[in-house]
């Protein structure tokens, strides 16, 4: 094919046949070829077909990312045109067809993140709705914490003071692998109950806020210690105190008590959480029952069971109290609110603002405590389940030096139903409205917030949206349908959700898609709306791509250095000699093992030219030797058939004959009859010698030269007829192999320098027999091996000790080295040049729990460099689960084209569907075959 093609149409083509050829260029051609056969036409880059599908569209779906930059850099094509068929732009295409470094190039590019198509999805909805089958936002697995907002008081729990314009996970919690549950943001402090039932707090302690004994600030959040014995079950707080209900029914409050809120007897602030009294007397419903919910606010607490209500603290028209009857201005302790105290009613739901406390019951009544009335709104709402309240109005007389006249503000009463939809209510038009939103797919929501300003919300599918409360204003005409006034609880007459929600009361409100939201279970937000908390399904909670690791091979070693041990190689710096047998042997693991050896060493250097004497039978020695480096020999293995050999045998023979010899000696010249009456009277004094078997003679050799732990496990075995069998009752210890890389170190034979110059010495053996790099160099005649310079390995001195520490122990030890992703993968990087397999799948374990939302791309990348398949495996399937994070944030672009690629192909296979989404070649023209 030419390099250049004569045109056939002129600057304005736009023919669809003429795009249609362009566009199956795409699917069948490289970028090269669709280049050439693009200069047939003038108009390539604005030209549709029929489906209004341009050459970027087509590029995208079928992953052609070269031929995609070249038209966005070079052709200046719209990243954000639209087709016609669906509204899709060519970053929906790419997400629905799993085409992931075009998605990248595509943001890379400036592609605009929230535009939707014809059904009001936006590009990461796609993606989100392709998401693995097995994942789910649920609050029963673990959540983490993020927040975001002007941080004015440091209730970001950030540890920095920082305001953040996005959300970002608290990394306190994500550090100490604490699971959060429920979250509350006040204007001075912030408050965190985790799944185990503890509760932490930051911020500004003045009064005691925060529960902490003092009063000074917190950056980060910390574990309220007072309470931690006991179980939380939920917390409330509001500008000045905190409230905390136990598991047992007890409730706890701490801050400042200026209107009695805390429900304590003094009046003075409480630094740390005390528990709050309920008389008997003014509480009578309370006995046998169980206290549920409880709720803080500025003036007044409420605490509610299933049959009552209480509330203490300013009277101001909200404790559903009639106005200084008694004169008292302030409740001190928790008092029953009458109008719930009737044995029909039962309690569902209870919600407060600073002016307002709203109840529903068990029949779907929802009243209000409002202006020192118990108001029935509405009824048979039988199907709520949240209530949120912001606004309302107090007695300014009760406290003119804090409140003021006419200072509050509409009281607005916002509903969340079984089905997800949202309702509203307001007091200046007290009819109850449904909330629709103005995007054209439905909304499921799964949990709401108020501040004074805005709402906010999750859904059901993650995501997380807020909106003005002035969108939440009726602009529909006046209600057709008879609304019923609002009436008393005395009332026969109420407004039902028949009467009040339809078609003409129903408000629309514009939503904006909070950023970096996608697993979304709960949200928070304090009163003016400038610091928020969002609870998310923690990213690795869905991981099934888990890596494993094989099992120790460190006895299999340790078996084969004895193996190969000769008299002959430079390996062996002892001689363990009996009789005219010599056993090549390792000081190191002689002293680790025996109490005497180690003595023994202490005094005389190890050599292989002055044999160590032992004290023992050829067998019993082989059952030594074996001890020393297995942790195991033949005497402790059950089933075993002891062969004696013939010194054994002997002394055998020797005390078997003793003990049938010792009284015939003496009563030679006796009667049969007296012999065997004296026999009768010494019985109990003279004991003829027991034979003694090879285990007792092993235990008694043990017990000599100090090998506490051959003796110690012996007791759990005997020798019975020549087989090793179990004491029944007794169960034998597995053999545990472990070295220690800090003891005797008066025994190193080798010396390592690292690339930092330090030098650390190790033994000899042990890097023999646990590496294959080091029996290479140390045993096979190489210059290293008979030199006593330092060894110099290009390895910093931190990742040898923790290289070294795994081949003593068989196994990476140390919170500094399993919490520390860097680390680790040094480490594997070492593990992988020195060919120590299980140590390189012991770091990918490790390394796979590391994984998160920052470093989940460099492990991949890290990964696919040093051919960590398990960790590329879980990093992919992490990826996947959270691509629309890991997309908006920009995290992809870390990945190289290659790594990327191979990322693609695994999404595909990995989500169901997505594989079979495949754009095939158009028929027609051109051919494969022109292009080529």
């Amino acid at each position: 094919m030419a390099t250049a093609l004569e045109r056939e149409c002129g600057p304005k083509c736009r023919s669809k046949q003429h795009a249609l050829q362009m566009n199956a260029s795409v699917t069948k051609g490289s970028f090269l070829q669709c280049q050439i056969f693009f200069s047939t036409c003038y108009n390539v880059t604005n030209n549709t077909d029929t489906q209004g599908r341009n050459v970027l569209h087509l590029a995208a779906s079928c992953g052609q990312h070269v031929l995609m930059k070249w038209l966005i850099e070079g052709k200046k094509m719209d990243v954000n045109a639209r087709d016609l068929e669906h509204g899709w732009t060519a970053l929906h295409r790419s997400l629905f067809y799993g085409q992931l470094a075009a998605a990248r190039l595509l943001i890379q590019h400036n592609a605009n993140l929230t535009l939707r198509d014809k059904e009001g999805f936006t590009a990461f909805d796609v993606a989100m709705s392709d998401r693995l089958p097995h994942v789910t936002f649920e609050k029963s697995g673990l959540q983490e914490v993020y927040t975001w907002g002007d941080n004015a008081n440091f209730t970001l729990g950030h540890e920095k003071e920082q305001r953040k314009k996005h959300p970002e996970r608290i990394e306190y919690f994500g550090r100490h692998g604490i699971s959060i549950k429920q979250v509350l943001m006040c204007k001075y402090h912030s408050v965190y109950l985790s799944t185990a039932g503890h509760v932490y707090t930051c911020g500004h302690g003045r009064g005691g806020r925060l529960g902490h004994g003092n009063e000074q600030t917190i950056l980060a959040p910390k574990l309220i210690e007072a309470v931690k014995q006991e179980e939380c079950i939920l917390v409330s707080a509001s500008n000045d105190h905190t409230v905390m209900l136990m598991q047992s029914g007890k409730v706890f409050s701490c801050g400042l008590n200026a209107y009695s809120q805390l429900g304590h007897s003094t009046s003075g602030a409480c630094l740390t959480p005390k528990m709050v009294r309920m008389k008997s007397n003014s509480s009578p419903l309370l006995k046998g029952h169980q206290i549920i919910g409880v709720i803080a606010r500025k003036f007044h607490t409420v605490l509610y069971t299933q049959e009552a209500v209480f509330t203490f603290g300013l009277n101001a028209g909200q404790l559903g109290k009639i106005y200084n009857v008694l004169g008292e201005e302030i409740v001190s302790q928790p008092r029953l609110v009458a109008a719930f105290n009737h044995p029909d009613i039962r309690i569902k739901l209870v919600s407060a603002s600073d002016a307002a406390t709203i109840v529903t019951t068990g029949k779907g009544d929802l009243y209000a405590l409002h202006e020192y009335q118990c108001r029935r709104i509405a009824s048979k709402l039988l199907d709520l389940v949240q209530l949120s309240v912001v606004g309302g109005n107090l007695d300014h007389r009760v406290a003119v030096e804090l409140l003021r006249d006419s200072g509050g503000s509409d009281l607005l009463i916002v509903l969340r139903n079984l089905s997800g939809n949202v309702y509203c209510w307001r007091t200046s038009h007290p009819v109850l409205h449904r909330v629709v939103w103005s995007i054209k797919r439905p909304l499921s929501v799964k949990e709401v917030a108020v501040s004074v300003h805005q709402l906010v919300f999750v859904t059901t599918e993650g995501d997380a949206f807020s909106t003005s409360l002035s969108q939440l204003r009726s602009r529909s005409s006046p209600v057709k349908a008879k609304v019923v006034a609002v009436q008393s609880h005395n009332s026969s007459e109420s407004m039902s959700l028949t009467d009040l929600v339809n078609r003409e009361n129903i408000v629309e409100a514009k939503v904006h898609r909070i950023p970096l939201v996608h697993r979304a279970t709960a949200i928070a937000i304090d009163r003016n709306g400038v610091n928020l908390a969002v609870l998310q399904v923690h990213p690795n909670a869905s991981i099934t791509q888990i890596p494993m690791y094989g099992g120790s091979v460190m006895m299999q070693q340790m078996k084969t250095l004895l193996n190969e041990a000769d008299l002959t190689d430079s390996i062996h710096d002892c001689v363990l000699q009996v009789g005219t047998q010599r056993v090549p042997a390792h000081a190191y693991i002689l002293a680790m093992k025996s109490e005497y050896f180690r003595r023994y060493f202490e005094k005389t250097p190890p050599s292989q030219n002055n044999p160590i004497i032992v004290k023992c039978s050829q067998n019993l020695l082989s059952q030594l030797v074996q001890y020393f480096y297995t942790d195991t020999c033949d005497l402790l293995t059950p089933g075993f058939l002891w062969q004696p050999d013939d010194e054994e045998a002997e002394q055998e023979e020797e005390v078997v004959e003793e003990s049938t010899t010792v009284l015939s000696a003496k009563s030679r010249k006796k009667a049969a009859f007296e012999v065997y009456k004296e026999m009768k009277e010494r019985e109990p004094l003279v004991k003829p010698p027991q034979p003694v078997n090879a285990q007792g003679r092993l235990v008694q050799v043990a017990t000599e030269l100090g090998i506490g732990g051959l003796v110690h496990r012996l007791k759990f075995v005997k020798l019975q007829k020549g087989v090793v069998a179990n004491i029944p009752g007794k169960l034998l210890p597995q053999p545990k192999i472990r070295w220690d890389h800090s003891k005797l170190p008066e025994l190193c034979d080798v010396w390592l320098k690292c690339d930092d110059d330090q030098v650390v010495t190790c033994h000899k053996c042990i890097l023999v027999a646990r590496v294959e790099y080091f029996h290479s160099m140390l045993s096979t005649g190489w210059i290293e091996s008979g030199s006593h310079e330092p060894l110099s390995l290009p390895i910093p001195s931190d990742i040898l000790k923790v290289v070294l520490n795994y081949l003593y122990c068989d196994e990476l030890v140390g919170n500094k080295v399993l919490n520390d992703a860097e680390m680790l993968c040094n480490v594997l990087v070492v593990a992988d040049q020195m060919l120590i397999v299980r140590l390189k799948e012991l770091c990918e374990v490790h390394l796979s729990a590391l994984v998160n939302l920052k470093n989940a791309c460099e492990l991949l990348e890290f990964a696919s460099t040093y051919t960590a398949l398990q960790l590329r495996d879980t990093c992919q399937q992490f990826i996947a689960i959270n691509l629309a994070t890991l997309l908006e944030s920009g995290s992809l672009d870390l990945l190289s084209d290659d790594v990327i690629d191979e990322l693609s192909d695994a999404y595909r296979e990995m989500v169901p569907g997505v594989d079979r989404r495949r754009i095939e070649s158009f028929d027609g023209y051109p051919s494969r075959a022109y292009l080529q």
